[in-house]
């Protein structure tokens, strides 16, 4: 594998739970969120759950920024859509997030290593992209 390139992206928290106090969630989320996230925001939002609306907001920044630092490090090889990344757990942890390459990207025999680090209201994902 080649490494195609690195990406990095840093959020203010506030910036995503402006939007989703503006737009609404379900707009924004049908905007930015692949199928396979969308299936996983109806566990964010358990009514039987205590999820407080900023843990829906770090769920959606969490997408928001590393889809940001997947569209840097992938340019000007490819130009993804929102929906053509996910950011999803893995099934033995709900810490490390793994990528999914969907749609047009699917195929391309790409890799993604991310992470994401949150501090209080900020949030930053950096990731290494590889090709084969």
């Amino acid at each position: 594998m080649a490494i195609l390139g690195y990406g990095i992206d840093l959020l203010h928290l506030p910036r995503i739970t402006s939007l989703i106090a503006r737009r609404g969630l379900a707009p924004l989320s049908r905007r930015i969120l692949s199928s396979s996230e969308l299936d996983l925001l109806p566990s964010i939002q358990s009514p039987c759950s205590s999820t407080s609306e900023s843990e829906i907001a770090r769920f959606m920044a969490v997408r928001w920024a590393a889809k940001e630092s997947i569209y840097k490090a992938l340019q000007p090889h490819f130009s993804p859509s929102w929906k053509d990344v996910s950011i999803l757990p893995l099934s033995s942890t709900c810490n490390k997030p793994t990528v999914v390459f969907e749609g047009k990207l699917k195929g391309e025999g790409l890799k993604a290593h991310l992470s994401i680090s949150h501090d209080g209201d900020y949030l930053v994902a950096g990731v290494l992209v590889e090709k084969d």
